[in-house]
Parts: structure tokens; C-alpha cells; sequence
């Protein structure tokens, strides 16, 4: 809770998030099978699961997709080292495995809710923090005063163009911007770019897909795609997260 007084929209979400989780476990005629994967699909209406005992198939008269995304780390030279990561990966880390990361230097850099929640999710974990925003106006306007008071280093203004190595592990991260060459230090660095649409099950079922570049990719073209059984929502649909996040907390 320390933290999270210096980050008022995570605490609005983790608010909101706990309050649905609550509502779901009480509900009568919602089912959660947190150990079931889905696999694969086939037109026009059944799902391949996984699970520890195997696989197994599934129909339904309607699937409602919200595979969310897949992270996308940025053009920039030397972007496939080990120590680069998307936020969504940095999430199934910390969260799910226990990631301890204690006097770690990290940088994180992008816009949006995933820069939010990947510095506050790696600060809880022992990591120093260096902060790289694409802005900080509008809704980043927050962070200078987070950042202060959290005790993280924050350069804004700056763009990403190298990473380098060390005995095959990332070392520093180095950036144009202010007339000059900003080289920081990084045992890992996350890159909150725009994600990816995750779109391989949508498109087995037979749903109807456009490319948006400005969505993030194959996106569908209507809410619900004719002549199909499935619906395609949040991330998979091409919402950013920090829009899904205005919705759900007003």
C-alpha cells in the first residue's frame, strides 16, 4: 500500500481487479479453470484445451476472446539480448514465479499503464529503477512526482537505439536525446511499446481480421465478426491497456 499511494491509478485498478475477482468467485453459473490452456481451435466452434492430464476439446455456441496481447520490444539495435523483456513477460515473472530482483538495476521504457505497472511490479522486488517515458504529459504527467518519491531516476526525452552486452547479458542501454548520448547501466530492461494482438486462436475460428497498424495489428474488423461464434475484446481487439483501464475504473 506504500507503494501504491504514489501510484493512484494502479491502486484505483488493484481496487477494481480484487472487486470483480470477488464478484466472479461468488457467481453461480461462472466456472474458473485456471489450469486449462487453450491450444488451438477448429470452424466452427470448438476449442483444443491443455491441461496436466492432456488435451481435450471443447464446443460452445459462443466464445468470447480475450487472449490479450503479445509483448513487441522495438526496433533497436542489439533488441534480442537476454535481460530485454515486454512487460507481459516481466508480469508472468514476478507475479506468477516469484522474480526477486534485490539491488538489480533496471530500466524501464514506454508510455502507457504497462510502464506503470512494470516499475512498480519490479521496485516491489528489490529492483533500483530508472525510468524512460516516451512523455510526461497528459496522463504521464504523474510520474515526475512518483519518481521522486519512489526514488526512481527518471529521463525523459530520450530514444532508445542500443543495447549492449556483457559476457552475453544486457550491460547498458543507450539512448539519443538532449543533444547528446545517455548510456545507462541495466541488469534488465522492459520495453512498454504497443502490443501485438494476439490473434492465432480468432483467426482459426474463421473470424474476420483487417491489419491496423494503429491498433497493434490483425485486429477484427467488427466487434463480432459475422458468420462466426466469436467475439473478440480488451487487447485482442486492439485496446491499449491504459484505455481498458479508463473503462473499468469510471
Amino acid at each position: 500500500d506504500g507503494l501504491l499511494a504514489a501510484l493512484p491509478r494502479l491502486a484505483q485498478m488493484r481496487d477494481r481487479l480484487e472487486s470483480d475477482a470477488r464478484r466472479i468467485s461468488l457467481a453461480d453459473r461462472i466456472e474458473v479453470l485456471s489450469g486449462v490452456r487453450v491450444v488451438g481451435a477448429y470452424q466452427p466452434d470448438m476449442l483444443l484445451l491443455k491441461d496436466e492430464s492432456g488435451l481435450a476439446v471443447a464446443r460452445a455456441a459462443a466464445i468470447v476472446w480475450a487472449g490479450g496481447a503479445w509483448d513487441r520490444l522495438g526496433d533497436f539495435e542489439n533488441n534480442d539480448l537476454p535481460g530485454l523483456m515486454g512487460p507481459r513477460a516481466l508480469y508472468r515473472l514476478a507475479a506468477i514465479q516469484g522474480l526477486r530482483l534485490a539491488g538489480a538495476r533496471t530500466v524501464v521504457c514506454g508510455h502507457g499503464f504497462d510502464l506503470w505497472l512494470s516499475a512498480a511490479l519490479l521496485h516491489a522486488v528489490g529492483a533500483r529503477v530508472a525510468l524512460v517515458p516516451d512523455t510526461v504529459t497528459g496522463a504521464e504527467g504523474e510520474i515526475p512526482a512518483a519518481s521522486r518519491r519512489l526514488g526512481w531516476a527518471l529521463h525523459a526525452g530520450l530514444e532508445l537505439r542500443r543495447a549492449t552486452a556483457r559476457t552475453g547479458a544486457l550491460a547498458t542501454l543507450d539512448f539519443a536525446g538532449g543533444g547528446g548520448l545517455t548510456r545507462l547501466p541495466a541488469d534488465l530492461a522492459v520495453m512498454c511499446a504497443r502490443a501485438k494482438p494476439a490473434h492465432d486462436i480468432p483467426y482459426q475460428l474463421g473470424a474476420d481480421l483487417v491489419l491496423d497498424p494503429d491498433r497493434g495489428g490483425f485486429v477484427p474488423r467488427a466487434a463480432r465478426t459475422s458468420g462466426t461464434v466469436v467475439s473478440i475484446v480488451g487487447e485482442a481487439a486492439g485496446a491499449a491497456p491504459e484505455d481498458l483501464c479508463v473503462e473499468a475504473v469510471s
